[in-house]
């Protein structure tokens, strides 16, 4: 009898074991739950369906089930069960297997951009070695510029798998180049800048918008086509910069200035101006920084633009600061001054009398000095900011 009471009990006992085993197995090693490695039966995938074409009704029926659990997982993410949303795009996409390889990879990407932005990196990586097991079916059919070759450049992308985004559309770059294909050239190159920008590398992305904009100048010239342009030379300008190639960058700032100029897009010159003044002031230009910070208030000021013109005036008046022109830069912050109190901007006009202050302070004029300053506590008192401040310039500089 004690034999017989035994015997369960260590049958328990060992299954707890195993079962605590298991649980401290890597998940390498167990079955992978979201697994695309082969496909799963399904109730509405009869057995003979997968040695053979899905007839049209079939494939109707796993279009719409598949749609519908699309539905269902959002609606599941949307109240943070993610498990179970997760288990019904997998199911999709083990029916949008059976269709095709384009539906397939469209809806690999668009399940992958969901599990990147709900951080689910088992989910992520089930997709990017079924995207990597498909380029290499396509890589035997040497189609590179089939749609399905494009669609999976995409799911690559909203994979965040750069890398392989970037070989494949590398391949993609030197077939449409031997077909000597200018439109699917820029295309392609296209979307190497995205991989390249969202890989922080900006020489490269700049090397391929170079060519871009290559291609696009060798055709005759439309607005369309100039519209086009001065974006990719706004992204170029931008790529420059980040790797502190001021002097390339004002050069291309330039030709979006005359290009924005030209297509008479008149309202965006000042701001195009001032990012031109920002790099020339990086580049060691002081003087054409400053020119050209006096232009771009001046066509604010056309435009009406007065919240602009006000930040350009302050932006020029720190840059003679920095380059010692300090009587020019009292001019600057006096017009400032006035400008801030034609808009009401009390909070810039009270930034103008400690500016104007400290700078009479500089120049050796501490009578001007304390009338800023003076000024500026009445007004703080107003506004019941920066008090402290102001009464201590005050006391400092009164007889």
């Amino acid at each position: 009898m004690l034999k017989n009471n035994f015997q369960p009990r260590l049958w328990i006992c060992s299954l707890s074991l195993l079962l605590n085993l298991l649980g401290e197995l890597p998940l390498s090693a167990l079955e992978n739950p979201r697994s695309l490695s082969d496909i799963k039966p399904d109730p509405i995938l009869p057995t003979a369906l997968l040695q053979r074409s899905p007839s049209p009704l079939e494939r109707r029926t796993i279009r719409e089930t598949a749609e519908q659990l699309d539905r269902d997982a959002r609606q599941q993410l949307a109240a943070n069960e993610n498990d179970r949303a997760f288990d019904l795009w997998f199911r999709a996409l083990n029916l949008q297997r059976i269709l095709g390889n384009n539906p397939e990879i469209i809806a690999l990407g668009q399940v992958a951009e969901q599990a990147w932005e709900a951080g689910e990196k088992i989910e992520l990586q089930a997709i990017t070695q079924r995207l990597q097991t498909l380029e290499k079916d396509l890589k035997k059919q040497g189609d590179w510029l089939s749609s399905e070759a494009i669609a999976l450049g995409l799911a690559y992308q909203q994979a965040r798998d750069l890398s392989s985004a970037n070989r494949l559309y590398e391949y993609q770059l030197a077939e449409a180049q031997s077909n000597n294909n200018p439109a699917t050239i820029s295309a392609i190159l296209s979307q190497l800048v995205q991989v390249q920008w969202g890989s922080l590398n900006y020489p490269l992305a700049a090397k391929y918008t170079q060519q871009q904009l290559e291609i696009l100048r060798s055709q005759p010239a439309t607005r369309s086509s100039l519209l086009q342009e001065r974006s990719l030379l706004q992204s170029l300008s931008f790529f420059y910069q980040q790797t502190e190639d001021y002097l390339s960058a004002v050069t291309t700032l330039k030709d979006v200035l005359g290009l924005t100029l030209d297509l008479g897009l008149e309202a965006e010159a000042a701001p195009l101006q001032v990012s031109l003044a920002e790099a020339q002031s990086l580049a060691g230009e002081g003087a054409a920084a400053a020119q050209t910070y006096r232009q771009a208030y001046l066509k604010a000021q056309q435009q009406q633009q007065f919240d602009l013109a006000q930040d350009i005036l302050f932006a020029l008046g720190q840059l003679q600061e920095q380059r010692g022109e300090l009587t020019e830069a009292i001019q600057v912050y006096e017009i400032l001054r006035q400008v801030h109190r034609y808009s009401s901007n009390l909070v810039g006009l009270l930034e103008s009398y400690d500016r104007l202050g400290q700078l009479y302070l500089q120049t050796n004029n501490p009578q001007l000095a304390l009338e800023q300053f003076q000024k500026g506590l009445e007004l703080s008192k107003r506004l019941r900011y920066r008090e402290a401040e102001f009464a201590a310039q005050v006391s400092r500089l009164a007889p």
